[in-house]
């Protein structure tokens, strides 16, 4: 057998090696693209949209979708704030509120916080825009604040800062602290591609967060209605990666 005959047989059992060595390994370990679904009801806000009253939309069902990968490296890194940044496509983050389907920022960010120093809360989880964008129909409106919140004062919701996949149960959360929420305002107000004041607001409390089950077409609920799960799971790590 020649060298480099013998050479190239070695490299392709090498490579035939590697290969089977990366489908073996956990599914964890590789790059997933996860949906969040999250769906709520307009319960407030103020100001109008081109002409229609916000007060029109009360009651409105609102649905955030965010797909994502991970795993995805923290742009902050530090043990207290996790910043996962994304451009879509072929990430996005969208927000329907009736018949009203406002398409994704450009960018958009997944923040998870442990251990938050302040007195407004300790832990949270934001999926929020990184640019204000147009109002779509609506010349001269745009859309500022476009965030799913999930705010925790007591900081037992997470144990690190650590981007995960699974749902959780919104009782790990203050009650008053999980929304949908969308917010912005006309050309006037508009500086540096953020509001100065805003014309307009609405937001919901979060009634489910769901997550497809594997190979799954559809979105299948999970155990995150709130109050559905009890405490008495404390002991078992929360917002940990999987």
């Amino acid at each position: 057998m020649s060298a480099l005959f013998a050479s190239l047989l070695r490299s392709s059992v090498l490579a035939a090696g590697a290969l089977a060595a990366a489908l073996l390994l956990p599914a964890a370990a590789r790059a997933e693209l996860i949906t969040w679904t999250f769906t709520a009801h307009v319960t407030t806000g103020f100001g109008n949209l081109g002409g229609t009253p916000v007060d029109s939309l009360m009651g409105a069902p609102m649905t955030a979708v965010v797909r994502f990968e991970y795993p995805w490296p923290d742009a902050v890194p530090n043990s207290v704030t996790g910043e996962y940044h994304y451009t879509n496509p072929p990430y996005s983050f969208t927000i329907q509120i009736g018949d009203l389907l406002l398409p994704g920022p450009p960018e958009f960010r997944i923040g998870v916080t442990n251990d938050w120093p302040t007195v407004e809360f300790e832990d949270a989880l934001v999926i929020y825009r990184a640019v204000s964008t147009p109002f779509p129909g609506v010349p001269g409106l745009f859309v500022d604040g476009f965030e799913v919140g999930l705010y925790d004062i007591s900081g037992d919701a997470f144990e690190s800062d650590a981007l995960f996949t699974e749902p959780l149960p919104f009782d790990v959360f203050d009650a008053d602290g999980v929304y949908i929420a969308v917010n912005g305002c006309t050309a006037q107000w508009l500086a540096e591609g953020f509001c100065l004041a805003h014309d307009f607001a609405l937001a919901g409390r979060l009634e489910t967060w769901t997550v497809p089950e594997p190979g799954a077409g559809a979105p299948a609920a999970l155990l995150a209605l709130a109050g559905v799960a009890a405490r008495r799971h404390r002991s078992v790590p929360r917002g940990r990666a999987r």
